[in-house]
């Protein structure tokens, strides 16, 4: 890639106007089913808060807490989240457009058969990522640590891994159809070549593809 730290121009951001104007968001507030719009959430702690179905438009999350968070079924639209801890949290089943998540750890996270389109992870942590039956469209990760991260059975097709550490990722009967992955290190994938057909890789990835292909390179 020519500067793999340009956002892709087919991954909109979240269109986010007058921040300055957003209400305060206030945890007790957060509970199952809630609905919140234009809110700004600042050093909030939402550790291991149950909100299933919860829904956020045009929100913004500063230095966030939501550790162990149970938000299976969130809907987020519109929202940035910059430095915020987000390790183990259950976003199951959610649905995310124009999400972005910049500087964040989002260690063994759970986002299995989440529809993510429009989304942006950022020099973010994602190791041991759970993304299980995903589906992604316009979604990118760059420079992210995704250390055995899960993307079995996920729809990738046309995914950006830009500067990423795919180190034993598993991707297992995922589809990789003009998914992006120069760059990154593909080192112990686990998967087979089948599941890396249509996947688009750099010469100098090929060394390290080249147990999963079956080749030797002397």
């Amino acid at each position: 890639m020519s500067d793999q730290h340009c956002p892709s121009p087919s991954v909109l951001p979240p269109a986010l106007v007058n921040e300055g104007e957003f209400t305060a968001l206030v945890s007790a507030e957060v509970t199952a089913g809630g609905s919140f719009y234009r809110i700004a959430a600042r050093q909030i702690d939402l550790s291991a808060r149950r909100a299933a179905d919860v829904r956020f438009e045009e929100a913004t999350f500063a230095g966030a807490i939501m550790r162990g968070a149970v938000w299976q079924g969130a809907t987020m639209v519109d929202v940035r989240l910059r430095g915020s801890d987000a390790s183990n949290a259950d976003f199951r089943q959610s649905s995310w457009q124009r999400v972005a998540w910049e500087s964040c750890n989002l260690t063994g996270v759970n986002l299995a058969s989440a529809t993510l389109r429009h989304v942006r992870f950022e020099r973010a942590k994602l190791v041991l990522a759970q993304f299980a039956h995903a589906k992604f469209a316009d979604a990118e990760f760059r420079q992210c640590q995704l250390e055995q991260a899960d993307f079995s059975q996920s729809d990738l097709r046309g995914v950006v891994f830009a500067g990423c550490n795919l180190t034993g990722v598993r991707l297992h009967g995922a589809n990789l159809h003009g998914a992006d992955l120069r760059g990154s290190d593909l080192s112990d994938l686990n998967a087979t070549a089948a599941d890396l057909r249509g996947a688009i890789v750099g010469a100098g990835q090929l060394l390290q593809l080249a147990p999963l292909l079956g080749v030797v390179v002397d």
